[in-house]
């Protein structure tokens, strides 16, 4: 068996909207091994990036909050139940950055325009290594040399509006690993590159992952991108997830009428140039409503009676395979 890093288990998150109440993330649980790339995907709003933000304990400064469930962080023969610790106390900010490292999916957004490259850069591993300014310089420009910038000894010296879109995603990239993090939260991190910086985006994450063997929680909407990244994948509908399994398994033979929904509208090559888009039939509920049974029943050709009134537990008719259907009861 892996080893597990980190193990998160009937985590719940709610957000307050005015006078409503947002079930971002209703009771989840899914475990991240050493090594492990582990796609996240869904629909907008399924709760992929809150579950990744909560495992930094980013979540309060977002306005939401975790109500229940644990995420156990194996380090150093100790577990520590990173969902209990204090969002701004000193034992989450020793790990956030270091240990558990982010790309943020809008990297303008992220990165401060007053500050350089190589001050930004340079802060996170003063911060956590102890360097001094010199070294930490010389800190920047290696990473910014490992992400494949050209020039890095003066691109350390620019500032991010002076960057292009890809070299701006392989700043974050290397402030994310410049403490080298057991985990990397990648959110979305290609979303708003063409396609030929997104297959170099990926192709450096691949080459960093496997020279580091960390673990990566990778999210994405774009099943194509999963498919390349991921060798498990975490299917996730309405703050919960529906289906886990490893990639192959997923792609090859999906259980829950929502991943075989998701594959079917996934535009392909082989349909003839006038095939139409399949599409899945309704609409997302609203994630201010609490929902007992199963919240894609409304959508799905198979549901039955039960799929309203009770929610389905995790089934596991295959090693490594959990899906949440009361079809596999």
């Amino acid at each position: 068996m892996p080893e597990t890093l980190l193990k998160v288990r009937d985590l719940a998150i709610r957000f307050q909207r005015d006078e409503n109440i947002v079930y971002a993330v209703n009771g989840i649980d899914f475990d991240i091994f050493k090594g492990d790339v582990l796609g996240v995907v869904g629909e907008s709003g399924c709760g992929k990036s809150v579950t990744g933000y909560s495992l930094l304990g980013l979540i309060p400064s977002m306005g939401g909050r975790v109500t229940k469930g644990s995420i156990r962080y194996e380090r150093n023969g100790e577990t520590i139940d990173l969902a209990g610790l204090p969002p701004k106390g000193e034992a989450i900010r020793e790990i956030r950055g270091k240990e558990l490292g982010m790309i943020f999916q809008e990297p303008m957004r992220s990165l401060s325009p007053v500050y350089t490259v190589g001050e930004l850069i340079g802060e996170t591993v003063r911060l956590h290594m102890g360097l001094n300014k010199k070294e930490a310089r010389e800190r920047s420009v290696e990473l910014l040399r490992k992400v494949q910038i050209a020039d890095p000894e003066q691109r350390v010296d620019t500032f991010p509006h002076q960057l292009s879109g890809g070299m701006r995603q392989r700043v974050m990239i290397a402030i994310a690993l410049s403490c080298n993090p057991k985990i990397l939260i990648a959110d979305e991190p290609t979303t708003s590159l063409d396609g030929t910086i997104e297959g170099q985006i990926l192709q450096l994450l691949r080459d960093l992952q496997n020279e580091r063997h960390m673990s990566i929680l990778f999210i994405s909407h774009d099943l194509g991108v999963i498919a390349e990244m991921a060798n498990r994948v975490m299917v996730m509908y309405l703050g919960r997830i529906m289906e886990i399994a490893d990639v192959k398994t997923i792609f090859a033979d999906p259980l829950h009428p929502y991943t075989q929904g998701l594959l079917r509208s996934n535009p392909s090559l082989a349909s003839g140039p006038k095939s139409r888009l399949e599409v899945i039939p309704g609409i997302v509920p609203e994630a201010t409503k609490k929902i007992a049974g199963c919240p894609f029943a409304p959508r799905c050709e198979s549901a039955m009676d039960k799929c309203f009134k009770k929610r389905p537990p995790a089934f596991g008719p295959g090693k490594d395979h959990i899906v949440e259907c009361w079809l596999y009861e």
